[in-house]
């Protein structure tokens, strides 16, 4: 593979909220595996000696994830939980527990309930931007966040908030027939 001019602009940058997290460490993740230190990222990654050749490549690699995260993360409120590694350097360690802490329970309480917030009153009506495909984008995403988080959501009571949330009298057609059909257990698509 072509050496791979690393560039820490090309890192995305993180708001600190809980919303902006999966997309950002989607595109972090992917860089990091573009640069080739994915693998010190992983909590079971095992650190070398120091006294090694791969200890010392280790720890350049290391050194540079702690960069890359105080610059990505400089303009957010989750700033303060890798700084505390700004000193030793260890951006590893910064990255296990700045995941552990978007992943732990309090981030799970706030995804779940912006997806059940998105399930109960999210509407397609006349004036719904982007229309039927992005009202069925939205409800789906809000769907498998909660099956992420281990709280899948039950499909027959997500159908009714997806029929329920339908008022736009373009659809009233479609949203009548799967009314009638207990064998669909949830929404299908719209546009066809």
């Amino acid at each position: 593979m072509a050496k791979i001019k690393i560039d820490i602009q090309s890192y995305p940058t993180f708001t600190g909220k809980h919303s902006d997290w999966k997309p950002f460490r989607r595109k972090f993740e992917a860089l990091a595996s573009i640069h080739g230190f994915i693998s010190i990222m992983k909590a079971t990654y095992q650190v070398p000696s120091v006294s090694t050749k791969k200890g010392k490549k280790f720890a350049t690699k290391n050194a540079f994830l702690q960069s890359i995260l105080e610059f990505s993360l400089a303009a957010g409120t989750a700033l303060s939980r890798v700084t505390r590694y700004s000193k030793s350097k260890d951006g590893k360690t910064a990255w296990v527990n700045l995941c552990e802490w978007f992943h732990g329970q309090g981030s799970q309480e706030a995804i779940a309930k912006m997806a059940l917030e998105v399930l109960t009153t999210h509407k397609l009506t006349m004036n719904s931007h982007g229309g039927a495909e992005v009202y069925m984008e939205k409800f789906e995403q809000a769907l498998q966040e909660l099956e992420e988080i281990g709280r899948s959501y039950d499909m027959s009571t997500a159908k009714l908030f997806f029929l329920n949330n339908i008022t736009d009298d373009a659809y009233i057609v479609v949203k009548n027939t799967l009314e009638m059909n207990p064998t669909k257990t949830i929404m299908m698509p719209l546009l066809k």
